[in-house]
């Protein structure tokens, strides 16, 4: 990897666009062509972006094709074969949540595409695309990577088309899956292939998923239940979930394979080892333009990047643990941070913008005030598998700290040119009031809320709801959200009452996002009836605003009366009062 001094000596570019930009570079071939479901932005907040810029670190030729027609197989040509492989990703959101709102509606506007033009990709776009290079390039390895590809690397129950599909890898024709956070399996995969050895042959990678013809070769895994097991009975899927589930860790997760008709096997190796501090500075460090492709300009610019282009995101992976997010089988639960060296220059950057008017939206992750591992041991040993940090109680090895983060805020609020630094990222309150030292709380509500605070939509989840955190929907499934936020939820007004908000003195509201959900795979047979089906969604995730649900309150009676049978209903009683208080609440 270069320097940051041979760095600063670049002019800083856009990788080629299109085969002139290409060719202006000198250019007869590409190592790497990237295809992509959203527009081109050279921003750390895109994943495209930083692979892309990685890969280009290491001395290999990157070129981007963005948005190909998939219905025209010459939009896959427009560079020509790759010397080494094509790059697939559907963009930074699921395709099929991209385009359609939980309702099924079409939503209107794709904040991923120039001008927020609906339709420039195809729904399953990673499916698509394989397909597409594969009908044309039969022997150039495609790798598939990106949340799409990601979430869906092994047998996953498909919303969109209520049933049971398999592994992406099979569906799109495509030879391996970079999974998670794909910094160090696309190196690795780059520097085999660049070694000569055939993508058929890199089954050892960690973080990746490859196919198999026989176990032979695949010595230590744990073989899943097979897809047609899994189809006859949602048992076996929930069984082979929750094996997923326990071997998520980079430390002790097993290989796993999956069984398919046709002797065929996905394997899924273990997940790639977290970054360090020194290796995520230096990937957030590359010379990024910051912005999307000019050429976009005339159509309106990409929507997308005006709520991360003066955000810093600090940290990745997640401990919640909480059991509606599939953040576990992306990022992990190990917190891997930046230092405040790196955060403090890319601040620095964004104030000599032109377009920076002071005001660095967030400062924050997956979960804002998680900036280190729950505990010491996790960098050795990783987290426990069968065992929560937060739920149902925190864990006596948990050390809840926030003195990090208020000196990187305060160092932040007295850079030049920056008048505000808010928090956008959701809190863990009940991480929040585990730290003995209130200094975070009053530093937050005094300078780093614009309005209202933003829980983490668990405090949403506990069964029925209370005060301000209204009931949801689906009462069996995540009235037992893996944490327990929803049960600390007063604490949180007590211990802030008074504090004045980032203004200097306003009253502090705060605002646990909403869920809109009508089942989940993991239900069994638990959910309750859809809007169209007797529930009464106000308004889904696609529309100008974003309310949660008001429960069903005869499906919260039938249900509660069944699982806590022997109270003489006075729980349901005590539900069905509180949710006639509750109001639909939009997002501001």
């Amino acid at each position: 990897m270069k320097s940051a001094g041979e760095y600063r000596k670049m002019e800083q570019k856009f990788l080629p666009l299109c085969r002139e930009d290409m060719e202006a570079r000198g250019w007869d071939q590409a190592d790497f062509v990237y295809v992509i479901g959203d527009a081109y932005v050279d921003h750390p907040s895109f994943g495209h972006a930083i692979i892309s810029r990685l890969l280009e670190s290491r001395g290999y030729r990157v070129a981007i094709l963005s948005q190909p027609d998939w219905k025209d197989d010459k939009s896959i040509t427009v560079y020509g074969e790759p010397r080494l492989a094509f790059l697939v990703s559907a963009g930074n959101m699921d395709s099929m949540v991209n385009h359609y709102a939980v309702s099924g509606k079409r939503r209107a506007a794709d904040a991923y595409t120039p001008g927020g033009v609906m339709g420039k990709r195809p729904d399953y776009a990673a499916v698509v695309y394989g397909n597409l290079i594969r009908r044309t390039y039969k022997h150039t390895p495609v790798i598939l990577g990106g949340i799409e590809a990601s979430l869906r690397r092994l047998a996953h129950y498909d919303y969109w088309s209520d049933r049971l599909k398999r592994s992406i890898l099979l569906d799109s024709g495509a030879d391996m899956i970079s999974y998670g956070m794909g910094e160090r399996s696309i190196v690795e995969i780059a520097e085999a292939l660049e070694a000569g050895i055939s993508v058929r042959d890199l089954t050892y990678i960690e973080g990746t998923v490859v196919r198999a013809r026989s176990l032979d070769s695949v010595y230590d895994a744990l073989v899943l239940p097979s897809f047609e097991e899994m189809q006859r009975d949602k048992r076996e899927y929930a069984k082979s979930f929750y094996t997923q589930y326990c071997n998520t860790d980079p430390f002790s997760g097993r290989r796993l394979a999956e069984p398919y008709p046709g002797n065929v096997y996905v394997v899924q190796n273990p997940p790639a080892k977290p970054l360090t501090q020194m290796e995520m500075d230096d990937i957030y460090g590359l010379p990024f333009t910051r912005t999307f492709h000019p050429s976009y300009q005339a159509l309106g610019g990409v929507p997308a990047i005006e709520e991360v282009r003066f955000s810093l995101t600090g940290s990745r992976g997640c401990f919640g643990g909480c059991s509606f997010c599939a953040l576990t089988f992306h990022q992990g639960r190990i917190v891997q941070s930046r230092s405040w060296e790196s955060l403090l220059e890319e601040a620095r950057q964004m104030t000599k913008e032109a377009d920076f008017k002071g005001y660095i939206h967030d400062v924050g992750g997956p979960t804002a005030n998680f900036r280190h591992p729950s505990c010491e041991k996790q960098w050795e040993h990783g987290v426990c598998p069968k065992k929560q940090c937060l739920f149902p109680k925190p864990c006596k090895n948990l050390q809840a700290d926030h003195r990090e983060y208020v000196d990187i805020l305060r160092a932040l609020r007295e850079l030049p040119g920056v008048k505000k630094v808010f928090i956008r990222s959701g809190i863990r309150f009940d991480y929040l009031l585990a730290d003995p030292d209130p200094a975070f709380l009053r530093e937050l509500c005094s300078h780093h809320v614009s309005g209202q605070l933003k829980v983490a939509p668990e405090g949403a989840a506990h069964s029925g709801g209370s005060g301000a955190f209204p009931a949801h929907r689906e009462p069996v499934p995540l009235c037992n959200p893996a944490n327990p936020a929803s049960r600390r939820g007063p604490g949180y007004p007590r211990q802030s009452g008074g504090t004045g908000g980032a203004d200097g003195g306003g009253p502090q509201g705060r605002a646990p996002p909403g869920i809109n959900c009508r089942r989940t795979a993991m239900d069994l047979g638990h959910a309750s009836p859809g809007p169209e089906r007797g529930g009464d969604c106000e308004r889904g995730p696609g529309r100008g605003e974003h309310a949660v649900f008001v429960p069903d309150l005869y499906q919260l009676r039938r249900r509660l009366l069944r699982l806590e049978a022997g109270d003489g209903g006075r729980r349901d009683l005590h539900l069905r009062q509180e949710s006639n208080r509750l109001p639909v609440l939009p997002r501001r």
